[in-house]
């Protein structure tokens, strides 16, 4: 007994790469979230197109890694939230400050 009949349905190919290009986004969601390991934590972060039309509401999503053993890859996510952080004008201390914030992505 089949509990979905998924025969005649076609997959959902709306999910093509958007060309390279300007993108006014959103940040819609942002959590601290633990590492896959559990010994480290990254900032996952959740953006949504507002800009051009024709992507709106397309959804970009990005990760800062803020603690992990690997030195380096510690460096370079806190490098990159900063900058992040930098380009929106949020603060820098206060990951509430990122929520609805507006960026232009390239």
């Amino acid at each position: 007994m089949s509990i979905v009949d998924l025969s005649g349905i076609e997959p959902n190919t709306g999910f093509e790469p958007m060309p390279a290009g300007d993108y006014l986004v959103k940040c819609e969601e942002a959590s601290v979230e633990a590492t896959r390991n559990g010994k480290g934590q990254y900032i996952k972060v959740k953006l949504s197109v507002v800009s051009p039309s024709e992507f709106e509401n397309r959804k970009v999503f990005t990760n800062f890694n803020i603690h992990n053993p690997s030195e380096q890859a510690q460096k370079i996510g806190r490098e990159q939230l900063v900058s992040f952080c930098e380009c929106t004008g949020a603060k820098k201390k206060q990951m509430i400050s990122l929520f609805y914030l507006m960026l232009m992505i390239f």
